[in-house]
């Protein structure tokens, strides 16, 4: 492992996974580690950014999550592909069911193999991924798009007032109300032209 700052994805750093020959042994490395608090019942998100060093590759990692009463024991685990050889934003939610509350450790663990990848903007929150909201995402899907900007003109003449999480993405310029010209914003967000 290496830091690699000409391949961030954002600020100044990234990590890049030095990809080895692969052998018949499932020897995992540990990527990411820190304690986080969490609470029964509540969902919570993991995402990060992560790309792949050649086209046509993919690599595969585990997201694990361990209380910290039985470490070994994890209550979550998520195999997750890296299939993109340009930044890509993975998101995965879960339900702590059952869980002692206090904290837990979260980690992504990767096998031996040929391929290398980075990984960049690790997160952990409560809540789902539309809880952490991009500006103009109207749709949650995590890219802002065409279909965002229709959304946003589907929420200017709709009867019913925006939700709260609606009018948190879709209010590309601040002044309170969606209307045509937050649609034209994402349109302009789309082809480069704003620098938000």
């Amino acid at each position: 492992m290496e830091i690699d700052g000409s391949e961030a994805h954002s600020g100044t750093q990234s990590l890049k996974i030095i990809g080895i020959n692969a052998t018949g042994t499932a020897t995992h490395s540990q990527v990411r580690h820190r304690r986080v608090p969490i609470e029964d019942q509540m969902t919570y998100t993991v995402a990060f950014w992560a790309k792949v060093d050649a086209n046509n590759l993919s690599r595969e990692v585990r997201l694990n999550i361990r209380t910290q009463s039985d470490p070994w024991a994890g209550f979550f685990a998520r195999d997750i592909v890296l299939d993109s050889a340009e930044w890509k934003e993975y998101k995965i939610s879960f339900l702590a069911e059952m869980v002692t509350l206090g904290d837990v450790w979260v980690n992504l663990s990767v096998a031996q193999s040929d391929v290398s990848f980075w990984i960049d903007d690790f997160r952990f929150f409560q809540g789902m991924p539309a809880d952490e909201f991009i500006l103009g995402d109207v749709s949650g899907d995590g890219e802002v798009t065409a279909y965002d900007a229709a959304l946003v003109l589907q929420l200017a003449v709709r009867a019913e007032p925006p939700s709260d999480a609606e009018m948190r993405s879709a209010d590309m310029n601040g002044d309170g109300r969606i209307g045509s010209s937050d649609a034209m914003f994402i349109l302009r967000k789309i082809a480069g032209l704003l620098p938000i």
